[in-house]
């Protein structure tokens, strides 16, 4: 069927993705490359500032100060323990922030989430509800769900010639298996991936990504969602449950105790939690609109319910696929 745009100019199917696309984006690729920026700038930038406020955290308690010496009377009055000293952690498979030693010698792992608005922190329901995510999973640890997405990606897109035109890779292109190691990649590796990557960022921009609503060429997600619907039957669902399960099993057994903040140094505020169990998950929903990613929604036993990405986490469609928790 012919696009809007089409039916002004008289082209064909084929006419909108070689002639009409261009033709949209050029004029509308400006403010979609800006917003494209800011959120791949607010990406880079979280990691950072959470490192921030957690060194600043662990000097002010380590150092005394009032700020310090304030969370340490709020955490014996909430667990029963006195502070010696704090240590800050994360990274190399370390999944919590700060390491709390406590006088008695024992010791709690702490897990810090923060955002830089300041909001009503007793209001909230869980430590993580304004941060980004719980878990950041990569293909490699959602390795089926990811490959059913990618396989119906490379049918639909990877390998459709009409799209290879439009961008002006020549390349062969990559069996699915060769293809799939640009996915579990940060950036691509294949040659193929490499050059598409490259074509499209100098044709139409450097934040430009395969999906419209970032200032992209085509949105990826809106040709592949029908099929991978399809695939997505009871028994994927299952197994897509248990190994959510699993691994917030996991996540939620390596916090002894949670930290909440919002605004910025030095005029942080902060809210102490206890150990937090992990949600019994007794459903999914696959839930997709128009312009976003796919989103299974895991409907939980004490109605906590929350909801896991899939996605692609470096430039939609080139590299990097996702499974995150939030």
């Amino acid at each position: 069927m012919p696009c809007s745009i089409c039916c002004e100019h008289g082209h064909n199917s084929k006419g909108c993705w070689n002639v009409c696309l261009p033709l949209y984006f050029d004029n509308d690729l400006k403010v979609k490359n800006t917003i494209s920026k800011m959120d791949e700038d607010r990406r880079r930038t979280a990691k950072r500032d959470e490192d921030i406020r957690v060194t600043w955290i662990c000097d002010n308690i380590n150092n005394n100060t009032d700020i310090g010496e304030k969370i340490k009377i709020e955490y014996y009055e909430k667990f029963k323990k006195i502070i010696l000293y704090v240590e800050k952690k994360g990274g190399n498979n370390i999944h919590y922030d700060i390491l709390i030693h406590h006088e008695d010698e024992t010791f709690a792992r702490c897990e810090e989430k923060g955002t830089k608005k300041v909001c009503g922190l007793n209001n909230l329901k869980t430590p993580w509800e304004k941060s980004v995510q719980r878990y950041n999973g990569t293909a490699n640890w959602a390795e089926k769900i990811c490959k059913i997405y990618a396989r119906v990606w490379y049918d639909k897109i990877v390998n459709n010639s009409d799209i290879n035109i439009m961008i002006g890779n020549s390349l062969d292109i990559p069996s699915f298996e060769e293809w799939w190691c640009d996915c579990k990649s940060t950036d691509p590796i294949t040659m193929w991936g490499k050059e598409n990557k490259k074509l499209v960022r100098e044709k139409w921009g450097e934040r430009v990504s395969l999906n419209t609503n970032k200032g992209g060429l085509i949105d990826g997600r809106v040709l592949v969602i029908e099929d991978f619907k399809k695939l997505f039957t009871d028994d994927i669902k299952v197994d897509l449950m248990n190994l959510i399960q699993d691994k917030i099993n996991d996540i939620m057994s390596e916090k002894d105790v949670w930290i909440t903040t919002c605004g910025e140094v030095p005029n942080i505020e902060y809210r102490l939690w206890d150990k937090i169990p992990s949600e019994k998950i007794k459903d999914i929903n696959l839930k997709y609109s128009k312009g976003s990613d796919i989103i299974f929604e895991c409907i939980c036993e004490n109605e906590n319910n929350f909801d896991c990405y899939l996605r692609w986490g470096k430039g939609c469609g080139f590299s990097n696929m996702r499974l995150d928790i939030r």
